[in-house]
């Protein structure tokens, strides 16, 4: 099929930018039941209190969500056998470098397969999709949202995302600065 795309373009050069633009789109979840759910599935959540869960954090310490309210939160869905996910996950390392506040916390929902910890954030893995699928109804990865101190959400950002650009530090910054209510 890209041999009979590239004759229509007349050139080899165009396999390359075929491999480049799928490469680039965010990674699609499908499970049974949720084929249906629309890609914008998760607005419904904006500026309402992000729904529970527990986990368990690298030294084996149970924790829920709600826990972390008092904290500024970056929930990201994501999945190691997506690309965009992985570039992701290493700009959200950075970022947890640069946004140096123990009330700033990046938690991460690996979805399927267990995932091998991240240094620097908090893997969640969930096998089942209950988090991805059930809680949150996250149709594509990868999926950030941005929790505030309250524990509402703030905002969905949606695809790969530069966790390092200024415009989003700000945004990240001006969350902590607002005072506890």
């Amino acid at each position: 099929m890209i041999m009979s795309l590239c004759r229509l373009r007349g050139s080899l050069k165009t396999v390359p930018f075929l491999f480049l633009a799928f490469m680039i789109l965010p990674c699609s979840i499908s499970g049974a039941g949720f084929e249906n759910l629309s890609p914008f599935e998760t607005d419904r959540l904006l500026d309402t209190i992000a729904p529970d869960f527990s986990f368990e954090t690298a030294e084996g310490r149970q924790m829920t969500l709600s826990s972390c309210r008092g904290s500024v939160v970056l929930l990201s869905f994501w999945s190691a056998k997506c690309p965009s996910c992985l570039a992701d996950i290493s700009s959200l390392k950075k970022l947890g470098s640069i946004v140096d506040s123990v009330l700033f916390r990046i938690i991460t929902v690996h979805a399927g397969a267990p995932a091998k910890t991240e240094e620097g954030l908090v893997v969640v893995n969930d096998t089942d999709l209950k988090i991805t699928l059930s809680g949150y109804r996250i149709t594509s990865l990868p999926t950030v949202l941005l929790i505030d101190k309250t524990g509402k959400i703030m905002k969905i950002y949606r695809g790969q995302q530069d966790w390092t650009d200024s415009k989003k530090v700000q945004e990240i910054k001006a969350a902590l600065a607002v005072p506890d209510k």
